[in-house]
């Protein structure tokens, strides 16, 4: 009989290597993507096969799968299904199955990460991080230069099925560029020399590339990003203490400056992005797409989630662009307990095998609530995928791990 245990030693089998390149491509290049049931059937097959050869690895999958399918039962019990056709049968079930497909694709990232974690060998760890940022470039490239031809394109993504095989992204990806910033900014901090500057510009090109996109929610979160990984750098009290003023003082200064750049710069989109910062932080202007809009959005969705805090309200009659407090709204206490529970498990599972890296990948998690708090991204896979597995396996393959603590965790 075959020897199942050999699959789960200390190395991935090629077979298994070639499998979570293609997870790679399927979550970040949009001309791989697979149909949604295909995706998921594929990942719960993997979560079986995963628990099936490393017995250990049953808690990190197991878990979040039953908060998921919790969450997803929420959802189909509470909600209506608005967004599937009244005249198709089976609507709870295709509600939940939907609502299933997007968590478990959401979430699974954290459990790849725990299994190559575990098993993956150095040089593996490595191709997986060369390959996922490779990947990430590569469409910041090639949506880019589509934007530069089409600089309303990000406003509502209308031929994004068209651009799909030409390896334009949505907006979901958008999402995920502040994550990678975040990582980036560790090096540039952690290192000297080429590193240092090498980071130093693939962080200012991201936030271009941001600036460009016209998703103004995640410039801000990247730049605050940013300034807590420079914050926790800073060793001196005194040191802390200036560059606190100094970023207040920048604060204030801001619109001035922003109106500056703006007077220098020809009108076009990347204006328009930087005069909604600048309304925002002066506190004019309630329509369109700027903040203040949002942020009554935001409002509203709270005021909804009190009418019925416990089981929620059937249906909100507006998009509140942010799914961890729709989710509130929608599914009330019962639908949200699932979801927090799940995001907190996942969250100290995956800081488990950052060791001694966990504060760094802190401000990472930080950042993906931020977005959560303000962007619609529960079905967000390029942010899922770089928050949970690209983000954390680059810090801990590059700035490398104690491997006491390591095989302390195998143990």
């Amino acid at each position: 009989m075959f020897d199942f245990t050999l699959l789960s030693r200390k190395k991935l089998p090629f077979w298994e290597i070639l499998l979570i390149v293609y997870l790679l491509t399927v979550y970040l290049i949009p001309s791989a993507s697979m149909g949604s049931t295909i995706l998921l059937l594929l990942l719960l097959a993997y979560c079986a096969y995963i628990v099936f050869v490393d017995p250990k690895m049953f808690s990190p999958v197991i878990i979040p799968l039953l908060l998921i399918v919790f969450l997803a039962a929420a959802y189909a019990m509470l909600t209506d299904a608005s967004s599937i056709a009244e005249d198709v049968s089976n609507r709870e079930l295709k509600r939940f199955i939907s609502k299933t497909y997007q968590y478990v694709t959401l979430y699974f990232p954290a459990i790849l990460f725990v299994r190559i974690s575990r098993i993956a060998t150095p040089t593996q760890k490595k191709l997986f991080v060369i390959v996922g940022n490779a990947l990430m470039v590569y469409v910041i490239i090639t949506t880019w230069l589509f934007l530069l031809e089409n600089p309303e394109a990000t406003r509502h993504w209308q031929d994004f099925d068209e651009n799909a095989e030409q390896d334009v992204a949505n907006y979901y990806f958008v999402y995920a560029v502040p994550i990678i910033i975040s990582a980036v900014s560790i090096f540039m901090l952690k290192f000297r020399g080429f590193v240092r500057y090498a980071s130093l510009v693939l962080a200012i090109v991201g936030i271009i590339f941001l600036v460009n996109a016209q998703y103004t929610l995640a410039i801000l979160i990247t730049v605050i990003g940013i300034l807590i990984q420079v914050f926790r750098h800073i060793r001196s009290t005194l040191n802390k203490t200036l560059f606190i003023l100094g970023v207040l003082i920048f604060a204030v200064f801001l619109p001035q400056i922003l109106g500056y750049i703006i007077g220098i710069l020809p009108t076009g989109h990347i204006t328009v992005r930087l005069q909604e910062i600048r309304a925002f932080f002066t506190g004019k202007g309630a329509d369109g797409y700027n903040l203040n809009s949002r942020i009554t959005l935001y409002g509203d969705t709270l005021v909804a989630f009190f009418k019925s805090p416990v089981i929620g309200n059937r249906t909100l009659g507006f998009d509140g662009h942010a799914t961890f407090l729709t989710v509130l709204a929608d599914t009330g206490i019962i639908g949200g307990s699932f979801f927090y529970a799940l995001l907190v498990t996942v969250c100290k599972r995956v800081q488990r095998y950052m060791g001694t890296h966990k504060q760094q990948f802190g401000v990472i998690i930080m950042m993906f609530v931020m977005m959560g708090l303000t962007n619609p991204v529960h079905a967000a896979l390029p942010l899922g995928f770089v928050t949970w597995f690209l983000a954390p396996l680059t810090i801990q393959t590059v700035l490398k791990e104690d491997p006491q603590y390591v095989q302390a965790l195998e143990n």
